[in-house]
């Protein structure tokens, strides 16, 4: 295998891993809360594997023809996982009144 075919190897792997972990977070999170905005995360970071895990798959493995349709689906996918990763930091949650400074702290800022 040349370097630059193993370079591709060990960063798509380390990619593919580092995205498994970010998606068994998102599912706990997900079975935890319910919230849909942890079920856009998972699968936003599920396609980031998917990504990560077939096209160099079936790159190596011969089976496609033409590159370009390749890196045009790779491309496609990415862009709908960082689309959902997006998605899931600004869905609208009814019912939640979640604040990054405390209630306590906020009426200080108010007065």
């Amino acid at each position: 295998m040349d370097p630059l075919a193993g370079t591709y190897v060990v960063t798509t792997t380390v990619l593919a891993l580092a995205g498994g972990v970010l998606f068994a977070f998102a599912v706990s999170a997900y079975r935890e809360s319910g919230r849909r905005s942890m079920a856009a995360l998972m699968a936003g970071f599920g396609l980031i594997v998917a990504a990560a895990v077939g096209t160099p798959a079936l790159w190596f493995a011969g089976t496609v023809a033409n590159p370009v349709a390749l890196l045009a689906v790779n491309t496609g996918l990415y862009a709908a996982a960082t689309s959902l990763v997006a998605v899931s930091l600004v869905v609208y949650e009814p019912g939640t009144r979640e604040f990054v400074i405390p209630e306590s702290d906020l009426t200080k800022f108010q007065k």
